[in-house]
Protein backbone atom coordinates (compact mmCIF):
# COMPACT_ATOMS: atom_id res chain seq x y z
CA UNK A 1 0.00 0.00 0.00
CA UNK A 2 1.06 3.72 -0.62
CA UNK A 3 2.60 4.72 2.34
CA UNK A 4 1.81 8.28 2.10
CA UNK A 5 -0.69 8.71 5.64
CA UNK A 6 -2.63 11.42 4.35
CA UNK A 7 -5.95 12.10 6.38
CA UNK A 8 -8.62 13.92 3.81
CA UNK A 9 -9.64 17.12 4.70
CA UNK A 10 -13.18 16.89 6.95
CA UNK A 11 -16.39 17.88 5.57
CA UNK A 12 -19.56 18.57 7.33
CA UNK A 13 -22.30 15.82 7.54
CA UNK A 14 -23.05 12.45 6.58
CA UNK A 15 -21.79 11.73 3.10
CA UNK A 16 -23.13 8.39 2.67
CA UNK A 17 -26.07 9.73 0.10
CA UNK A 18 -22.92 11.33 -2.53
CA UNK A 19 -21.53 7.30 -2.58
CA UNK A 20 -24.75 5.26 -2.65
CA UNK A 21 -25.63 3.96 -6.08
CA UNK A 22 -23.09 5.73 -7.89
CA UNK A 23 -20.41 3.85 -10.25
CA UNK A 24 -16.74 4.70 -9.62
CA UNK A 25 -14.08 3.66 -11.83
CA UNK A 26 -10.33 3.82 -11.69
CA UNK A 27 -7.52 2.06 -12.97
CA UNK A 28 -4.72 0.31 -10.69
CA UNK A 29 -0.59 1.36 -12.04
CA UNK A 30 -0.26 -2.11 -13.64
CA UNK A 31 -3.33 -0.42 -15.77
CA UNK A 32 -5.93 -3.32 -14.70
CA UNK A 33 -9.29 -1.62 -14.47
CA UNK A 34 -11.59 -1.92 -11.60
CA UNK A 35 -15.34 -0.58 -10.57
CA UNK A 36 -17.30 -0.28 -7.93
CA UNK A 37 -21.08 0.60 -5.99
CA UNK A 38 -22.10 1.17 -2.63
CA UNK A 39 -25.21 -0.44 -2.13
CA UNK A 40 -26.07 0.36 1.20
CA UNK A 41 -24.46 1.76 3.43
CA UNK A 42 -25.74 0.98 7.82
CA UNK A 43 -24.27 1.36 10.91
CA UNK A 44 -21.14 -1.45 10.74
CA UNK A 45 -21.34 -2.52 7.49
CA UNK A 46 -21.54 -1.91 3.69
CA UNK A 47 -22.49 -3.66 0.71
CA UNK A 48 -20.79 -3.05 -2.30
CA UNK A 49 -21.21 -4.53 -6.32
CA UNK A 50 -17.57 -4.92 -7.44
CA UNK A 51 -16.49 -5.16 -11.00
CA UNK A 52 -12.84 -7.04 -11.02
CA UNK A 53 -10.09 -6.66 -13.95
CA UNK A 54 -12.59 -5.09 -16.65
CA UNK A 55 -10.72 -5.32 -19.13
CA UNK A 56 -9.75 -9.47 -18.97
CA UNK A 57 -12.82 -10.35 -20.55
CA UNK A 58 -16.99 -9.29 -20.98
CA UNK A 59 -17.94 -12.61 -18.81
CA UNK A 60 -15.59 -11.42 -15.96
CA UNK A 61 -16.83 -7.84 -15.65
CA UNK A 62 -20.68 -8.85 -16.45
CA UNK A 63 -21.21 -10.43 -13.10
CA UNK A 64 -20.65 -7.58 -10.40
CA UNK A 65 -19.29 -9.36 -7.19
CA UNK A 66 -21.13 -8.50 -4.06
CA UNK A 67 -18.63 -7.70 -0.93
CA UNK A 68 -19.49 -6.59 2.42
CA UNK A 69 -17.46 -4.59 4.11
CA UNK A 70 -16.53 -2.58 7.31
CA UNK A 71 -18.15 0.76 7.93
CA UNK A 72 -14.68 2.48 9.67
CA UNK A 73 -16.08 6.37 9.86
CA UNK A 74 -18.84 7.67 7.89
CA UNK A 75 -17.57 11.55 7.29
CA UNK A 76 -15.13 11.50 5.50
CA UNK A 77 -16.24 8.20 4.67
CA UNK A 78 -13.86 5.38 5.01
CA UNK A 79 -14.45 1.41 4.28
CA UNK A 80 -12.48 -1.51 5.20
CA UNK A 81 -12.84 -5.18 3.49
CA UNK A 82 -12.58 -7.55 6.20
CA UNK A 83 -11.93 -10.66 4.13
CA UNK A 84 -9.57 -10.92 0.72
CA UNK A 85 -12.44 -11.52 -1.37
CA UNK A 86 -11.02 -10.13 -4.23
CA UNK A 87 -7.99 -8.91 -2.21
CA UNK A 88 -8.25 -6.96 0.92
CA UNK A 89 -8.73 -3.10 0.82
CA UNK A 90 -9.54 -0.12 2.18
CA UNK A 91 -11.44 2.37 0.66
CA UNK A 92 -11.23 6.53 1.78
CA UNK A 93 -12.64 9.76 0.65
CA UNK A 94 -10.14 12.68 -0.83
CA UNK A 95 -11.74 16.14 -0.67
CA UNK A 96 -9.66 18.35 -2.85
CA UNK A 97 -8.92 21.74 -1.26
CA UNK A 98 -10.90 24.78 -2.16
CA UNK A 99 -13.05 22.27 -4.49
CA UNK A 100 -16.44 20.69 -3.82
CA UNK A 101 -14.66 17.23 -6.34
CA UNK A 102 -15.16 14.40 -4.01
CA UNK A 103 -12.17 11.30 -4.99
CA UNK A 104 -12.72 7.55 -3.60
CA UNK A 105 -9.20 5.83 -3.54
CA UNK A 106 -9.34 2.26 -3.44
CA UNK A 107 -6.20 1.50 -1.21
CA UNK A 108 -4.98 -2.66 -1.68
CA UNK A 109 -1.90 -3.50 0.36
CA UNK A 110 -1.35 -6.61 -2.03
CA UNK A 111 -1.71 -5.16 -5.20
CA UNK A 112 0.89 -2.51 -3.25
CA UNK A 113 -0.43 0.85 -4.34
CA UNK A 114 -3.79 2.81 -4.78
CA UNK A 115 -6.26 3.08 -7.23
CA UNK A 116 -8.18 6.51 -7.99
CA UNK A 117 -11.59 5.63 -8.47
CA UNK A 118 -13.77 8.57 -10.20
CA UNK A 119 -17.58 8.98 -11.01
CA UNK A 120 -18.70 7.45 -14.44
CA UNK A 121 -22.32 7.42 -15.67
CA UNK A 122 -23.47 4.25 -17.03
CA UNK A 123 -26.92 3.38 -18.81
CA UNK A 124 -26.62 -0.06 -16.35
CA UNK A 125 -24.25 -1.74 -14.19
CA UNK A 126 -22.32 -2.86 -16.74
CA UNK A 127 -18.93 -1.12 -16.96
CA UNK A 128 -17.71 -2.76 -20.40
CA UNK A 129 -17.86 -1.09 -23.68
CA UNK A 130 -16.99 2.54 -22.32
CA UNK A 131 -13.44 3.57 -22.96
CA UNK A 132 -11.37 3.41 -20.20
CA UNK A 133 -10.30 7.18 -18.43
CA UNK A 134 -6.66 7.24 -20.06
CA UNK A 135 -8.36 6.71 -23.60
CA UNK A 136 -11.23 9.40 -23.54
CA UNK A 137 -8.88 12.20 -22.89
CA UNK A 138 -6.30 11.01 -25.85
CA UNK A 139 -9.08 11.26 -28.27
CA UNK A 140 -8.76 14.56 -30.56
CA UNK A 141 -10.90 15.45 -33.90
CA UNK A 142 -7.94 13.90 -36.36
CA UNK A 143 -9.28 10.39 -38.13
CA UNK A 144 -6.69 7.64 -38.46
CA UNK A 145 -6.87 4.46 -40.31
CA UNK A 146 -4.50 1.52 -39.54
CA UNK A 147 -4.78 -1.73 -41.48
CA UNK A 148 -3.41 -5.07 -39.90
CA UNK A 149 -3.19 -8.16 -42.79
CA UNK A 150 -3.11 -11.17 -40.36
CA UNK A 151 -4.97 -13.73 -41.80
CA UNK A 152 -4.40 -16.68 -38.66
CA UNK A 153 -4.86 -13.80 -36.34
CA UNK A 154 -7.74 -14.23 -33.55
CA UNK A 155 -7.52 -10.84 -31.82
CA UNK A 156 -5.43 -7.65 -32.72
CA UNK A 157 -5.38 -4.18 -30.53
CA UNK A 158 -3.14 -1.44 -30.77
CA UNK A 159 -1.53 -0.31 -27.08
CA UNK A 160 0.79 2.88 -27.14
CA UNK A 161 0.63 6.35 -26.11
CA UNK A 162 -3.07 7.03 -27.02
CA UNK A 163 -4.22 4.38 -24.54
CA UNK A 164 -0.98 4.70 -21.66
CA UNK A 165 -0.55 1.28 -23.22
CA UNK A 166 -3.17 -0.84 -22.50
CA UNK A 167 -3.38 -4.12 -24.43
CA UNK A 168 -7.02 -4.26 -25.37
CA UNK A 169 -9.13 -1.13 -25.06
CA UNK A 170 -8.46 -0.20 -28.83
CA UNK A 171 -9.14 -3.75 -30.93
CA UNK A 172 -8.84 -3.87 -34.64
CA UNK A 173 -11.85 -5.10 -36.34
CA UNK A 174 -11.77 -7.79 -38.88
CA UNK A 175 -12.83 -6.60 -42.26
CA UNK A 176 -12.33 -9.80 -44.49
CA UNK A 177 -10.22 -13.30 -44.33
CA UNK A 178 -7.32 -11.74 -44.00
CA UNK A 179 -7.29 -8.15 -43.31
CA UNK A 180 -7.65 -5.64 -40.03
CA UNK A 181 -8.99 -2.01 -39.08
CA UNK A 182 -8.90 0.67 -36.33
CA UNK A 183 -10.09 4.37 -37.01
CA UNK A 184 -9.56 6.18 -34.24
CA UNK A 185 -9.43 10.06 -33.27
CA UNK A 186 -6.16 11.72 -32.44
CA UNK A 187 -4.91 14.61 -31.00
CA UNK A 188 -2.22 16.28 -33.10
CA UNK A 189 1.48 15.19 -32.27
CA UNK A 190 3.86 12.39 -32.50
CA UNK A 191 2.29 8.44 -30.93
CA UNK A 192 4.57 5.82 -29.63
CA UNK A 193 2.96 2.08 -30.34
CA UNK A 194 3.17 -1.33 -30.80
CA UNK A 195 0.32 -3.95 -32.36
CA UNK A 196 -0.50 -6.70 -29.90
CA UNK A 197 -1.92 -9.65 -31.97
CA UNK A 198 -2.69 -12.87 -29.98
CA UNK A 199 -1.38 -11.32 -26.79
CA UNK A 200 2.09 -10.76 -28.89
CA UNK A 201 3.30 -6.81 -29.12
CA UNK A 202 5.12 -6.16 -32.11
CA UNK A 203 6.35 -3.62 -34.33
CA UNK A 204 4.19 -2.03 -36.85
CA UNK A 205 5.67 -3.64 -40.31
CA UNK A 206 2.99 -2.04 -42.42
CA UNK A 207 3.92 1.56 -41.20
CA UNK A 208 6.85 2.41 -42.68
CA UNK A 209 7.23 5.80 -40.77
CA UNK A 210 10.40 5.64 -38.57
CA UNK A 211 10.62 3.64 -35.45
CA UNK A 212 11.37 5.46 -32.41
CA UNK A 213 14.06 3.63 -29.61
CA UNK A 214 11.86 3.63 -26.48
CA UNK A 215 12.57 2.51 -22.88
CA UNK A 216 11.71 -1.07 -23.33
CA UNK A 217 12.85 -1.27 -27.21
CA UNK A 218 12.19 -0.15 -30.43
CA UNK A 219 8.03 1.20 -31.18
CA UNK A 220 6.10 2.60 -34.10
CA UNK A 221 5.76 6.21 -34.31
CA UNK A 222 2.96 7.69 -35.72
CA UNK A 223 2.91 11.69 -36.77
CA UNK A 224 -0.72 13.25 -36.83
CA UNK A 225 -1.88 16.67 -37.87
CA UNK A 226 0.42 19.93 -37.43
CA UNK A 227 3.30 18.75 -35.32
CA UNK A 228 5.30 21.23 -32.46
CA UNK A 229 7.58 22.83 -34.89
CA UNK A 230 9.95 22.78 -31.55
CA UNK A 231 10.85 19.66 -31.89
CA UNK A 232 11.90 19.98 -35.31
CA UNK A 233 15.85 19.85 -35.41
CA UNK A 234 16.94 23.62 -36.61
CA UNK A 235 18.40 23.39 -39.98
CA UNK A 236 21.68 24.62 -39.64
CA UNK A 237 24.34 22.09 -37.93
CA UNK A 238 26.23 24.62 -36.76
CA UNK A 239 23.31 26.02 -34.49
CA UNK A 240 22.86 23.17 -32.96
CA UNK A 241 24.44 22.09 -29.59
CA UNK A 242 26.59 19.39 -28.81
CA UNK A 243 26.37 16.04 -26.50
CA UNK A 244 29.35 14.45 -24.94
CA UNK A 245 29.53 11.09 -22.83
CA UNK A 246 31.74 11.18 -19.82
CA UNK A 247 32.59 8.89 -16.91
CA UNK A 248 32.71 9.49 -13.23
CA UNK A 249 34.21 7.17 -10.85
CA UNK A 250 31.67 6.46 -8.10
CA UNK A 251 32.66 6.08 -4.41
CA UNK A 252 33.24 2.32 -5.13
CA UNK A 253 35.34 3.05 -7.76
CA UNK A 254 33.52 1.76 -10.60
CA UNK A 255 32.51 4.01 -13.36
CA UNK A 256 29.11 5.75 -14.39
CA UNK A 257 27.75 7.01 -17.43
CA UNK A 258 26.76 10.44 -17.84
CA UNK A 259 25.49 12.61 -20.85
CA UNK A 260 26.37 16.62 -20.78
CA UNK A 261 23.99 18.79 -23.33
CA UNK A 262 25.34 22.29 -24.21
CA UNK A 263 23.82 24.90 -26.33
CA UNK A 264 25.84 26.00 -29.60
CA UNK A 265 28.32 28.99 -29.21
CA UNK A 266 28.74 27.96 -25.07
CA UNK A 267 32.33 26.73 -25.58
CA UNK A 268 34.58 28.15 -22.65
CA UNK A 269 31.61 29.66 -20.78
CA UNK A 270 30.17 28.76 -17.61
CA UNK A 271 26.67 27.83 -18.02
CA UNK A 272 24.11 27.14 -15.33
CA UNK A 273 22.48 23.48 -15.47
CA UNK A 274 19.38 21.01 -15.11
CA UNK A 275 19.82 17.41 -13.98
CA UNK A 276 17.33 15.70 -15.91
CA UNK A 277 16.09 12.39 -14.09
CA UNK A 278 14.89 9.37 -15.93
CA UNK A 279 11.77 7.32 -15.19
CA UNK A 280 12.19 3.40 -14.36
CA UNK A 281 13.29 1.07 -16.79
CA UNK A 282 14.71 4.07 -18.58
CA UNK A 283 18.40 5.17 -19.07
CA UNK A 284 20.48 8.31 -19.65
CA UNK A 285 19.68 8.38 -23.25
CA UNK A 286 15.56 8.38 -22.78
CA UNK A 287 15.72 12.18 -22.55
CA UNK A 288 17.24 12.29 -26.34
CA UNK A 289 15.79 9.46 -27.70
CA UNK A 290 11.83 10.00 -26.39
CA UNK A 291 11.77 13.08 -25.09
CA UNK A 292 13.87 15.16 -27.86
CA UNK A 293 15.13 17.49 -25.12
CA UNK A 294 17.90 18.76 -26.84
CA UNK A 295 16.20 19.49 -29.46
CA UNK A 296 13.71 21.38 -27.93
CA UNK A 297 16.36 23.41 -25.88
CA UNK A 298 18.45 24.14 -29.16
CA UNK A 299 14.96 26.11 -30.44
CA UNK A 300 14.36 27.87 -27.19
CA UNK A 301 17.88 29.00 -27.00
CA UNK A 302 17.83 30.17 -30.41
CA UNK A 303 14.65 31.79 -30.44
CA UNK A 304 15.78 33.83 -26.75
CA UNK A 305 13.21 32.27 -24.95
CA UNK A 306 16.10 30.56 -23.05
CA UNK A 307 19.31 31.55 -22.17
CA UNK A 308 22.46 29.45 -22.72
CA UNK A 309 22.16 26.34 -20.45
CA UNK A 310 23.30 22.60 -20.13
CA UNK A 311 21.54 19.68 -19.05
CA UNK A 312 23.30 16.71 -17.27
CA UNK A 313 22.00 12.78 -17.40
CA UNK A 314 22.56 9.96 -15.63
CA UNK A 315 22.21 5.94 -15.85
CA UNK A 316 20.24 5.87 -12.53
CA UNK A 317 18.56 1.98 -12.99
CA UNK A 318 15.41 1.66 -10.94
CA UNK A 319 16.83 3.13 -7.86
CA UNK A 320 14.30 5.94 -7.61
CA UNK A 321 17.73 8.15 -7.29
CA UNK A 322 18.22 6.60 -3.24
CA UNK A 323 21.05 5.10 -2.05
CA UNK A 324 24.32 4.25 -4.07
CA UNK A 325 22.62 7.11 -7.09
CA UNK A 326 21.88 9.44 -4.41
CA UNK A 327 25.18 9.51 -2.81
CA UNK A 328 26.89 9.22 -6.16
CA UNK A 329 24.97 12.69 -7.23
CA UNK A 330 25.64 14.17 -4.26
CA UNK A 331 29.38 13.49 -3.57
CA UNK A 332 30.91 12.75 -6.87
CA UNK A 333 28.91 14.06 -9.84
CA UNK A 334 27.81 17.87 -8.12
CA UNK A 335 31.27 18.45 -6.70
CA UNK A 336 32.76 17.59 -10.62
CA UNK A 337 30.47 19.95 -12.95
CA UNK A 338 33.33 22.57 -13.48
CA UNK A 339 35.53 20.27 -15.53
CA UNK A 340 32.28 19.81 -18.18
CA UNK A 341 32.41 24.22 -18.34
CA UNK A 342 28.90 23.65 -15.54
CA UNK A 343 28.38 26.24 -12.76
CA UNK A 344 29.74 25.20 -9.16
CA UNK A 345 27.04 27.60 -7.83
CA UNK A 346 23.71 25.49 -6.25
CA UNK A 347 21.42 28.31 -7.09
CA UNK A 348 22.37 28.04 -10.89
CA UNK A 349 20.97 24.54 -11.09
CA UNK A 350 18.26 22.50 -11.12
CA UNK A 351 16.09 19.28 -11.00
CA UNK A 352 13.54 17.63 -13.72
CA UNK A 353 12.61 14.13 -13.85
CA UNK A 354 9.43 12.13 -14.93
CA UNK A 355 7.31 9.35 -13.14
CA UNK A 356 10.34 7.56 -11.22
CA UNK A 357 12.46 10.31 -11.76
CA UNK A 358 9.70 12.74 -10.57
CA UNK A 359 10.07 11.35 -7.29
CA UNK A 360 13.74 11.84 -7.66
CA UNK A 361 13.53 15.03 -8.03
CA UNK A 362 11.33 15.93 -5.27
CA UNK A 363 13.37 14.06 -2.98
CA UNK A 364 16.59 15.59 -3.96
CA UNK A 365 15.28 18.86 -3.97
CA UNK A 366 14.06 18.25 0.11
CA UNK A 367 17.21 16.27 1.39
CA UNK A 368 19.58 19.20 -0.27
CA UNK A 369 17.34 21.88 -0.50
CA UNK A 370 20.69 24.58 -0.51
CA UNK A 371 21.99 22.47 -3.23
CA UNK A 372 19.31 23.21 -6.14
CA UNK A 373 17.73 26.75 -6.95
CA UNK A 374 14.34 24.50 -7.68
CA UNK A 375 12.88 21.41 -9.36
CA UNK A 376 10.17 19.97 -11.36
CA UNK A 377 8.50 16.79 -11.35
CA UNK A 378 6.35 15.65 -14.49
CA UNK A 379 3.89 12.67 -13.40
CA UNK A 380 6.17 12.06 -10.56
CA UNK A 381 5.48 8.60 -9.20
CA UNK A 382 5.33 8.95 -5.11
CA UNK A 383 4.83 5.38 -3.61
CA UNK A 384 7.26 5.08 -1.39
CA UNK A 385 7.92 6.57 2.20
CA UNK A 386 10.11 8.89 1.50
CA UNK A 387 7.98 11.03 -0.25
CA UNK A 388 5.94 11.97 3.03
CA UNK A 389 8.96 11.62 5.25
CA UNK A 390 11.07 14.22 3.70
CA UNK A 391 7.81 16.24 3.28
CA UNK A 392 6.68 16.27 7.08
CA UNK A 393 10.16 16.14 8.20
CA UNK A 394 11.42 19.78 6.41
CA UNK A 395 10.16 22.81 7.96
CA UNK A 396 8.03 24.62 6.06
CA UNK A 397 9.32 27.81 6.20
CA UNK A 398 12.03 26.95 4.54
CA UNK A 399 10.61 23.96 2.01
CA UNK A 400 12.50 23.94 -1.72
CA UNK A 401 10.62 25.24 -4.48
CA UNK A 402 9.10 22.53 -6.81
CA UNK A 403 6.67 22.38 -9.85
CA UNK A 404 4.47 19.05 -10.53
CA UNK A 405 2.90 18.57 -13.29
CA UNK A 406 0.63 15.16 -13.67
CA UNK A 407 -1.61 14.27 -16.49
CA UNK A 408 -5.78 13.52 -15.38
CA UNK A 409 -5.70 10.05 -17.18
CA UNK A 410 -2.60 9.28 -15.53
CA UNK A 411 -2.91 5.51 -13.92
CA UNK A 412 0.24 5.66 -12.30
CA UNK A 413 0.88 8.90 -10.70
CA UNK A 414 -2.29 11.17 -10.38
CA UNK A 415 -3.69 9.88 -7.50
CA UNK A 416 -0.67 10.07 -5.32
CA UNK A 417 0.14 13.44 -6.72
CA UNK A 418 -2.97 14.69 -5.55
CA UNK A 419 -2.13 12.87 -1.82
CA UNK A 420 1.14 14.81 -2.24
CA UNK A 421 -1.03 17.81 -3.17
CA UNK A 422 -2.69 17.96 0.27
CA UNK A 423 0.48 16.62 2.18
CA UNK A 424 2.35 19.92 0.54
CA UNK A 425 -0.09 22.51 1.39
CA UNK A 426 1.77 26.07 2.56
CA UNK A 427 4.66 24.78 1.08
CA UNK A 428 6.82 26.54 -2.02
CA UNK A 429 5.04 24.16 -4.35
CA UNK A 430 2.86 24.40 -7.25
CA UNK A 431 0.79 21.30 -8.53
CA UNK A 432 -0.71 21.75 -12.65
CA UNK A 433 -3.03 18.99 -13.60
CA UNK A 434 -4.04 18.86 -17.35
CA UNK A 435 -5.09 16.15 -19.72
CA UNK A 436 -2.82 13.43 -20.05
CA UNK A 437 -1.29 10.30 -19.46
CA UNK A 438 1.37 8.70 -18.09
CA UNK A 439 3.99 8.79 -21.41
CA UNK A 440 6.35 10.92 -23.23
CA UNK A 441 3.84 12.40 -25.24
CA UNK A 442 2.15 14.14 -22.66
CA UNK A 443 6.07 14.93 -21.10
CA UNK A 444 6.83 16.49 -24.17
CA UNK A 445 3.86 18.64 -24.39
CA UNK A 446 4.82 19.87 -21.00
CA UNK A 447 8.43 20.49 -21.38
CA UNK A 448 8.82 23.57 -23.47
CA UNK A 449 6.65 25.64 -20.47
CA UNK A 450 8.15 23.14 -17.75
CA UNK A 451 11.84 23.74 -18.60
CA UNK A 452 11.35 28.17 -18.90
CA UNK A 453 9.66 28.01 -15.69
CA UNK A 454 12.20 26.05 -14.20
CA UNK A 455 15.57 27.95 -15.99
CA UNK A 456 14.31 31.32 -14.54
CA UNK A 457 15.18 29.88 -11.10
CA UNK A 458 18.14 28.98 -12.00
CA UNK A 459 20.96 30.90 -12.22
Amino acid sequence: MSNLSIAPSKIDGDLTGLFTRQIWQGCWPNLMEDALRIEHIGDQHATLRYWHNLAASEATADTGQEVTVRVIERSPLQLAWEISEPFAAAIQLIHLPDSDELLLTLSSPQLCDNNLMTKVEFAAPRPVGCLPNALTAMLGSIPVQLRWHAPDAKQVSLAGEMNDWQAHSLPFAKTNDSDWLLQLYLQPGTWAYKIVQDGQWQLDTQNHAATVEGSEGANSQLSVGPLDNRYEPLSKPSKRGSLSSHKLANSDGKMRQIEVYRPAGSEGKTLPWLLALHAQGGNRNQWFAEGQVDILLDRLIAQGELPPVALVTLDAGDSYYLGDVERFIIEQLLPSASQWGLSQGPRQRGLIGVSMGGFGAHYLSYRYPDRFAAAASLSGYFGLREAAQVVEAYPSEHAPHIHYYCGEQDAVSYACNRQLELLCQGLAANFAFSAGGHNWHYWRRLLPEATKRLVKEVG
